[in-house]
């Protein structure tokens, strides 16, 4: 009999654990669908050239809903999806904003900080924009994004 209540109490326990260490979200966020990234952008090109200052961007076609490209710091660039991440699932991605190093959904209004490392800086959305990895080959100036 106090082997039956030792194993139901031992059942009863794990049970809850198990419950317990399960992710509890209500946030309706999802993750932007991996696609598989990886390419080469010489930044002496034309069309590169708003990449240029501290603080440019420019958009190019890869990822899911295609990719931002960001001059963060002398010789640091940063890379995101541009998918909005409170749907990124649906058509809507950000667009330039009228507000320095901003990025704005075309459907929520949701607004990413580029300046700082593309985090929500006004919901609906609350996770920051999906980042790709990005390597500055100075002496060619050629940048290599993948994830």
């Amino acid at each position: 009999m106090k082997k039956r209540i030792f194993f139901a109490f031992t059942k009863l326990f794990f049970s809850i654990l198990l419950v317990l260490s399960l992710p509890i979200s209500c946030d309706k966020n999802i993750v932007v669908p991996y696609v598989y990234v990886y390419f080469e952008v010489d930044i002496n090109q034309p069309d590169m050239q708003d990449l240029l200052p501290v603080g440019g961007k420019v958009f190019v076609n890869g990822g899911h809903r295609g990719i931002v490209i960001y001059h963060s710091s002398i010789d640091k660039f940063e890379a995101y999806d541009r998918a909005c991440t409170y749907h990124p699932n649906s058509e809507a991605r950000v667009q330039n904003s009228s507000k320095w190093g901003v990025l704005t959904c075309d459907s929520c209004q949701s607004e990413y900080a580029l300046y700082a490392d593309a985090i929500t800086v006004k919901g609906p959305a609350s996770i920051a924009l999906h980042k790709y990895t990005v390597t500055y080959l100075q002496g060619s100036q050629i940048l290599v994004i993948s994830n």
